[in-house]
């Protein structure tokens, strides 16, 4: 009775299996080989089943199938393949190295015609409403220096990071003009007049023209006014004239002739 009943059950099984194998997929397989070796790969993104390269993914199925190869310090790979039935495609791929991190920083100002200094290297010069790029700035802390004539200098700390999108970054600068403590000494006085001034200078008076300068930024700037004319002093008295002098003259010699001409009467 057992026996019976064993060979009943192998037969069972026997049949069970051929069937299985029967309707199952027509299944290939891949052989896959990187250099160099020691890669990390996933087929159709499965999560968690990574392969390491040399390997043979066997019972992949017929059709079309995404391989991703990837290895530190390497550029990814990603292949669109086609399975055969019965089949082992074979893979072999080299693997090229990834560029170094690098960020871009983009900088404007205000006025332009600045030059822009990156950790103290001179790396070009701001064009009038135009935008500066400066390429191939590695990843970390950095500081940028921005110097024009006549204002005063920027400087700022940046952090650059390639891994960062968008991987670049912008600075806009609005330069401020520098101030200088000027003495302004005006001709026929005896007295100085310190004050704060803006360059460009402009300085007029009542007496002295007006003059317009841009000088050295220096703690004192001398500056020449030129006198417009000889002022006039309104409360000084009115010196006689040439002309005045015969009226004078003549008033009193009629009015003698008038006194003398009663006095006979």
């Amino acid at each position: 009775m057992n026996k019976k009943l064993l060979c009943g059950l192998s037969i069972f099984l026997i049949f069970f299996l051929a069937t299985i194998h029967a309707n199952a997929a027509p299944a290939g397989s891949i052989d896959i080989k990187t250099d160099p070796a020691g890669a990390a790969v996933t087929l159709d993104d499965i999560t968690g089943i990574i392969y390491t390269t040399p390997v043979t993914i066997n019972q992949v199925t017929e059709g079309r199938h995404f391989l991703k190869i990837r290895k530190e310090g390497y550029l990814i790979k990603t292949l669109d393949l086609v399975v055969d039935a019965g089949q082992t495609l074979k893979v072999y791929e080299t693997l090229l190295p990834a560029p170094p991190n690098y960020a871009t920083i983009q900088v404007q100002t205000n006025p332009g015609g600045a030059e822009v200094y990156i950790d103290n290297v001179l790396k070009g010069e701001t064009g009038p409403g135009q935008t500066l790029y400066v390429h191939g700035i590695s990843d970390g802390p950095h500081m940028v220096l921005i110097i024009k004539d006549g204002y005063r200098d920027y400087t700022e700390n940046i952090v650059a990071d390639f891994g960062k999108s968008p991987n670049y970054v912008s600075i806009k600068a609005d330069l401020k003009p520098v101030s200088v403590l000027t003495t302004l000494t005006v001709p026929g006085t005896t007295s100085t007049a310190p004050s704060t001034v803006i360059l460009p200078l402009s300085i007029q008076t009542q007496s002295y023209g007006q003059t317009s300068e841009t000088p050295v930024v220096t703690e004192t700037s001398n500056l020449t006014l030129t006198p417009l004319g000889t002022t006039k002093d309104e409360n000084a008295s009115p010196s006689p004239t040439r002309s005045g002098l015969p009226v004078s003259v003549g008033l009193l010699a009629i009015g003698s002739l008038f006194f003398f001409s009663l006095k006979r009467d």
